[in-house]
């Protein structure tokens, strides 16, 4: 059996993500994380999907 080529390096995608998001809020306050994640949720990828499954709180 021939070994496949690895083409997409799940690990290495979080941890970019994580790095970028750590560079955006060092130094934030409790307060000000908390906003800079539901502007993500409301202004991300999946924000239509996730106004679907909170109803009411549009």
């Amino acid at each position: 059996m021939k070994p496949r080529t690895k083409t997409f390096d799940c690990v290495e995608m979080r941890r970019r993500a994580q790095e970028i998001i750590y560079e955006e809020t060092k130094g934030m306050t409790p307060g000000e994380l908390v906003a800079y994640f539901h502007k993500r949720v409301e202004d991300g990828p999946f924000a239509e999907l996730w106004k679907t499954l909170s109803p009411g709180e549009s």
